[in-house]
């Protein structure tokens, strides 16, 4: 049967059209009369008030309200091809913002438009139901998924622009990820607000970063920020982050932003040179060879030094240039870099604060070389004999007239190598020829090399680091990963109570029994007696009630409504008994699900990462995501002051990793406390006589400690059947004596990293003549202090 046509209830002459339009759209087309509905009604003036009354819209005007209505043109055609149009009004495609908008919803959704502009249903032809709602469903979905359009909210602004990048030119492999940030607002109105940064692997929300209050005015906003380190497992990995704006009436939308990280199973170091970029390409900046830039530049990298071409980069050495102005000022910034190159012409432009924070992060673990050929200031030889300070010397270095500095002993050129507590120190005088076998040394040495490898090369030989015989295997071929076999599964096994005992058993049956006098024989005499047995409908409940309630005050009193938590602290001591970073390891395991905050300024929490050998197997072909730690919350100064908030579910054991390089204000006091360790000496530890007495001492302060000196071997075992103390004390001695890893058979540290592993606690050589005093103590139930002590032949 042929289409029948419906015509439009017309309510005055004037609302009359000269243009005739057919009702036919989708599944709204009219075949009969039909009664009003009034939930259709309902729901078109709610749409009609979500879209025009919406905060964002009232701030966007009409621009949101046109893309709107743009929109559903497209999706919704008033005309169909080859058909007479007949519309509610002849002005409808003229009338504009709110009216237009109203009209055009009428249109859609069969229904018309009085000369009062209130909504009246339109007589609907013979269609089926099912029809009409399913359109009716459609476009309830459509609308919705218009709420970035039609709302100013989503809509971008592109009076405000945001631009990411590396802060450092290249970004550091399993290391923070340090961002530079510039927000352009090209407006004279002054905008404040938040900037709120989410960043994902592919699909998975890994973390957000709001930033303290931020004022733009027709200008451009420079920040910087640290990210927390991202395991990267595969080529087709993607790391992007979300911007947006938060102001005091809107939300501006800055799109995603796309960030190279190189992959986990890679490695890549980053040097930096204290210097200014050139301004223009020549020669010196297109790295030809015969200039000094490129001769430092290649002098800086460890491939040659290998026996195997990187020809899949598992292991680079990107050298970037940062301007002195743009040195960090916090210790903690520095985690981006490997090593850090001083020229002579730019070491009187650094402030006392970046050489605070270089010292800092030097006595902790890091790498600076210095070349020196022109006066110096004396600030800084104070800085250099504090560093290098021994205590069989007064100064290490001195100055001369003119300014130059001068070694109390040794020649007026040449390049010195200092131990500097856990880091490495390159002070070069004079002229310097990179391509010398001295320099090559000096940057084995500031990397850490191994004292065996630097030997082997010296003697002509390269360094090996094919894969031992029968260890070839698909999940680990000349992979340069962080070492994480001591994953989160074994210390969360370890930290753990091992039984939990639960309500006993006499209890349990004496409640039951309680409960069942109670529902039966007692509901039954009782409301007999006072002729009101209907109302055992109320009373059995209530008592279930009752009884279930104090079944759950009973386990909780029982097992301990408190959230469990313990920790491992590691701190490493300088020679004069400071401690130079502290690593502390918790195990939160809580009762019941809640947001766990905590405040930072000084130290850097991450969560422990997960082991990724699987989903790096065949050199990350093997697209198995890892179990990534739900996303946290970080607000304020990274990495300054700054908020982290985690949610945690309940009965759900959660790791972090907090890292300070520095004094440590939050290190709990322990028994050791009051113990100066200083005594403790390379000369006094290797003497049987010094070691008793040591013992004596730390046992009258702690009957429980234990104590030992690492020399040459590890002895350590990873035993289940271990008590708890003594697999923490072995744990940490794995942590020191990293061997087994491809970049660990060549190095024996890395610079601080704060990442969620364990391979920046790692500072044995054990090809050195080198020691490391390691004494652990309990402050309370489940809280272990840890306190390692590096002993060279220079302290």
């Amino acid at each position: 049967m042929k289409n029948r046509r419906c015509k439009s209830r017309r309510s005055s002459e004037e609302h009359i059209s000269n243009v005739t339009v057919e009702r036919k759209f989708i599944g709204l087309c009219p075949k009969r009369p039909c009664r009003r509905n009034k939930d259709e009604l309902v729901f078109v003036n709610l749409l009609w008030v979500w879209l025009i009354n919406a905060k964002a819209a009232s701030v966007a005007g009409s621009a949101a309200k046109q893309m709107a209505l743009e929109s559903l043109d497209r999706a919704f055609p008033l005309v169909r091809p080859g058909h007479p149009v007949k519309c509610i009004n002849s002005s409808d495609r003229q009338s504009p913002g709110d009216t237009r908008l109203r009209h055009r919803l009428a249109c859609v959704t069969g229904f018309e438009n009085d000369r009062q502009s209130h909504f009246t249903p339109h007589r609907r032809c013979s269609a089926r139901t099912w029809i009409v709602k399913v359109n009716l469903l459609f476009l309830i979905l459509f609308c919705l998924s218009l709420t970035r359009t039609a709302e100013a909210d989503g809509v971008i602004d592109k009076r405000l622009r945001l631009n990411i990048q590396p802060r450092f030119g290249a970004m550091r492999g399993q290391a923070p990820l340090p961002l530079k940030i510039a927000l352009t607002w090209s407006d004279p109105q002054l905008l404040e607000g938040h900037l709120i940064l989410r960043w994902y692997v592919n699909q998975t929300h890994l973390g957000t970063y709001t930033s303290p209050a931020m004022a733009l005015s027709s200008g451009s906003v420079m920040r910087n920020v640290m990210l927390p380190p991202v395991i990267i497992p595969n080529e087709e990995s993607i790391f992007s982050i979300q911007a947006e704006f938060l102001a005091e009436d809107r939300l501006y939308d800055l799109e995603v932003h796309d960030i190279f990280i190189p992959l986990d199973w890679r490695r890549t170091f980053i040097a930096g040179i204290c210097r200014e970029p050139p301004l223009q390409i020549d020669k010196s900046s297109l790295g030809l060879p015969g200039t000094d830039s490129a001769r430092l530049t290649q002098s800086l990298r460890l491939e040659p030094f290998f026996n195997v071409a990187m020809n899949n980069r598992e292991l680079s050495t990107m050298v970037v240039e940062v301007p002195p102005a743009e040195l960090p000022t916090r210790p903690l910034e520095y985690m981006g870099f490997d090593v850090v190159i001083v020229p002579t012409e730019n070491i009187a432009s650094l402030t006392d604060g970046q050489l605070r924070a270089l010292t800092t992060w030097i006595e902790a673990g890091g790498s600076l070389g210095i070349h020196t050929d022109s006066p110096v200031e004396p600030s800084f030889v104070e800085i250099l004999n504090r560093l290098t300070g021994d205590p069989d010397v007064d100064a290490t270095y001195m100055q001369t007239k003119e300014g130059r500095l001068l070694p109390s002993v040794g020649d007026v050129q040449g390049i010195d190598l200092h131990h500097c507590e856990l880091g490495r120190l390159v002070v070069a005088r004079g002229g310097l020829d990179y391509e010398s076998p001295e320099w090559q040394r000096a940057v084995q040495f500031l990397f850490k090399v191994r004292h065996h490898r630097i030997e082997e090369w010296a003697e002509g030989e390269v360094w090996d680091v094919e894969m031992p015989p029968g260890f070839f295997d698909y999940i680990r071929p000349l992979s340069f990963q962080p070492e994480r076999t001591l994953a989160a599964a074994w210390i969360e096994e370890m930290l753990l109570p091992q039984t939990i005992e639960g309500i006993p058993l006499v209890t349990v049956c004496s409640i039951l029994g309680l409960f069942l006098l109670m529902i039966a024989p007692g509901d039954y005499l009782l409301l007999g007696w006072i002729k009101r047995r209907r109302w055992t409908w109320v009373l059995f409940p209530a008592m279930s009630l009752l009884f279930t309630l104090l079944m759950i005050k009973l386990a909780e009193a029982h097992l301990g409504s408190a959230n469990l938590e313990r920790s491992i602290t590691i701190v490493d001591l300088a020679r004069d008994g400071r401690p130079l970073r502290s690593t502390r390891i918790d195990l939160l395991y809580p009762a019941f699900s809640r947001q766990v905050v905590n405040e930072h300024e000084t130290s850097w929490m991450v969560p422990v990462e997960p082991d990724t050998a699987e989903s790096n197997a065949q050199h990350g072909m093997a697209r198995i995501m890892p179990d990534y730690e739900s996303a946290w919350d970080y607000t304020g100064s990274l990495p300054g002051r700054h908020v982290v908030q985690r949610d945690i579910r309940q009965w759900s054991p959660r790791l972090s990793r907090t890292t300070t390089l520095g004094s440590d204000p939050l290190t709990e006091e322990t028994p050791l406390s009051g113990f100066d360790w200083s005594q403790v000496t390379l000369d006094r530890t290797t003497q049987p006589a010094g070691m008793a007495q040591l013992s004596e001492t730390l046992h009258g302060l702690d009957p429980d400690v234990e104590m030992k000196l690492m020399q040459n071997t590890l002895n350590a075992r990873l035993d289940k059947t271990l008590p708890v103390r003594t697999r923490v004390f072995h744990l940490v001695e794995f942590m020191t004596y990293i061997a087994d890893s491809h970049l660990f058979r060549v190095v024996s540290q890395v610079s601080p990293t704060g990442a969620g592993n364990w391979e920046d606690l790692a500072m044995y050589d054990y090809s050195d003549d080198q020691s490391v005093f390691i004494v652990m103590t309990e402050s309370r139930d489940g809280h272990y202090v840890v306190y390692r002590k590096l002993l060279t032949k220079e302290n």
